[in-house]
């Protein structure tokens, strides 16, 4: 049977100027080899969802250069923000014509849904209540087609800190519930990947392109919060997501780590 094939790429986090490095890490050169290793013919995906976190700062200069980088692959391209991104900045200058910023979209018969989970000047995130009604008006209306949503923040509640939370996650979590069209939720933030099957749906947390973490569990950290000392971090670990979407709504899952 033939799918459709999606590569979710997350926490990208550009910096204004190309050569500078975060946590000693270059993140546009991560990016371009982890893209480089997702468009390969290997891969062959159909279309990319960046869920977020593209850049670090918001900077116009970070949005032009992921754009040019997006444009020389010449995929259809999804973008989303995440709590370090500038949406005005993002229109101004990564949108497209080939690189959409839109509440929703249909490819290869999967209703593909795009939502804001960004609180400004914020790490956690949350599904505002408009954004939960227009969640909810939409999956009323696709009938019986296969659905994915795809935000920034897990809804996936396996670390401890605050910053790292979608707060609303339950009340996110009773709207996907009730349709069973929803196959699967993907997002970002954590910089991990997890995997959590659901009555109906995947929830799918991809790892960043950048920097990997790894986060505290229960009794592991006498201080969650404290971000720094309670998170592990690892420079030499990176990756993407590929999903391959069936039109029985089926799907297939792989995280691809990128050797450095």
């Amino acid at each position: 049977m033939k799918y459709i094939r999606l590569v979710q790429v997350t926490d990208i986090h550009l910096l204004e100027n190309s050569e500078d490095e975060l946590y000693g890490v270059n993140p546009e050169k991560a990016f371009r080899e982890v893209i480089s290793h997702a468009v390969s013919p290997t891969v062959n995906p159909d279309f990319i969802v960046a869920t977020g976190d593209l850049s670090e700062d918001g900077s116009h200069s970070a949005y032009s250069r992921l754009q040019a980088i997006f444009g020389a692959i010449n995929i259809p391209t999804f973008v989303l923000a995440g709590n370090h991104d500038s949406v005005k900045n993002m229109q101004e200058s990564l949108v497209n014509l080939t690189i959409k910023m839109e509440p929703v979209t249909e490819i290869g018969g999967w209703v593909i849904i795009f939502l804001n989970s960004q609180v400004e000047g914020q790490a956690y995130g949350i599904v505002d209540s408009e954004s939960l009604l227009r969640l909810e008006g939409t999956l009323n209306t696709i009938d019986e087609k296969p659905c994915l949503v795809a935000l920034h923040h897990s809804p996936i509640s396996r670390c401890l800190s605050a910053v790292c939370q979608l707060e609303n996650r339950q009340e996110f979590l009773n709207v996907i519930e009730k349709h069973k069209s929803v196959k699967a939720v993907i997002s970002g933030h954590t910089h991990w990947s997890v995997e959590h099957s659901r009555s109906g749906f995947e929830l799918l947390t991809t790892p960043s392109t950048f920097l990997h973490i790894t986060h505290p569990q229960e009794g592991e950290s006498e201080n969650p919060d404290d971000f720094m000392k309670s998170h592990s971090f690892d420079s030499n670990k990176r990756g993407y997501r590929v999903i391959d979407l069936f039109p029985n709504g089926d799907l297939v899952s792989e995280v691809c780590w990128v050797p450095i």
